[in-house]
């Protein structure tokens, strides 16, 4: 049984804060399945209070929120000097969104939508975990040729 323990006590804490319960689901067990202890969050000011509390070794969260938003959260969070990675997901995808996000201290920024897959893969850059480590090399491409007939296709006229 210490061995389970020792498991859950290796694995990193993420805090999802996304206001949709659906999102916040789906987000947790993908982050679950790729080695994370996952908290969540329904909005900017439960975030805010979770992060203090919890010191979570990483933070997603969703810009557009209730009671403070996503970009307000981070600024409070630099301010108060944690450096630990946030990467921050929205639906806008314009580039002042996303300048403004790296401005206020975000780490990283997600359009949605997005395959959890992904989203697990770019937290993984910022934050390891045993369960789904880096690559050590990186994979080439397999290149496919193309098929050319050297005799072109002629048309079959009856008579």
């Amino acid at each position: 049984m210490s061995d389970v323990n020792n498991a859950q006590a290796a694995r990193p804490r993420v805090l999802v804060a996304d206001p949709d319960p659906e999102t916040s689901a789906l987000l947790a067990r993908a982050l679950e399945w790729a080695g994370y202890e996952v908290s969540t969050a329904a909005d900017g000011g439960q975030a805010l209070e979770l992060i203090g509390r919890l010191r979570p070794a990483a933070t997603v969260i969703e810009a557009k929120m209730d009671v403070m938003n996503g970009y307000e959260v981070v600024r409070q969070v630099r301010e108060a000097g944690h450096r630990r990675p946030i990467l921050m997901i929205s639906a806008r995808a314009g580039k002042l969104d996303r300048d403004f996000a790296f401005t206020v201290g975000a780490d990283d920024y997600v359009k949605k939508p997005f395959r959890t897959a992904d989203l697990a893969a770019r937290l993984a850059l910022l934050l390891p975990t045993p369960a789904a480590p880096l690559p050590l090399a990186p994979v080439k491409p397999i290149a496919r040729r193309r098929s050319r007939s050297t005799t072109p296709l002629q048309p079959v006229l009856a008579r």
